[in-house]
């Protein structure tokens, strides 16, 4: 019971820590000049469109589980550090 339980955890922050990162560097990239509060926002209103994108992206396939969330999300993450890894710098957003 409490294995399941964490590994639920885990799953959680693995898939929201991965879709935030994405969100990080497409905000670094396309606004870095911005001042840091518009940045923010910004990353928050794009962590919050990519979870609707999952969704409806899985929901024709009736592929909204657990496991196709977290494997769409790291796909997600790692084909934007492969993109746009250069552009990650977490001491900016300081």
């Amino acid at each position: 019971m409490l294995s399941n339980t964490f590994l639920g955890f885990i799953i959680f922050l693995l898939t929201n820590s991965s879709l935030l990162y994405t969100a990080h560097l497409i905000v670094r990239r396309f606004v870095p000049s911005a001042p840091t509060a518009s940045r923010l926002v910004s990353t928050g209103t794009l962590y919050y469109a990519f979870i609707i994108v999952i969704f409806e992206t899985l929901s024709p396939f009736h592929a909204i589980t657990r496991t196709w969330v977290s494997i769409f999300c790291l796909a997600l993450a790692f084909s934007t550090h492969l993109l746009l890894g250069k552009y990650r710098d977490f001491q900016a957003e300081l």
